[in-house]
């Protein structure tokens, strides 16, 4: 899964992680199937 959350996605290897490097969509039936990953990119804003 964690290959699906940031396919496509490109960053620096510098660049620190950022909610921009994983895809988002709001649509809730996308939310559903593919069961939450959807909103993937806030484990990015707030990492422990």
């Amino acid at each position: 899964a964690n290959y699906i959350e940031h396919y496509g996605l490109v960053r620096v290897p510098t660049e620190p992680m950022q909610v921009r490097h994983a895809w988002n969509s709001n649509v809730t039936a996308s939310y559903y199937v593919t069961v939450a990953i959807s909103r993937h990119s806030h484990h990015h804003a707030d990492a422990s």
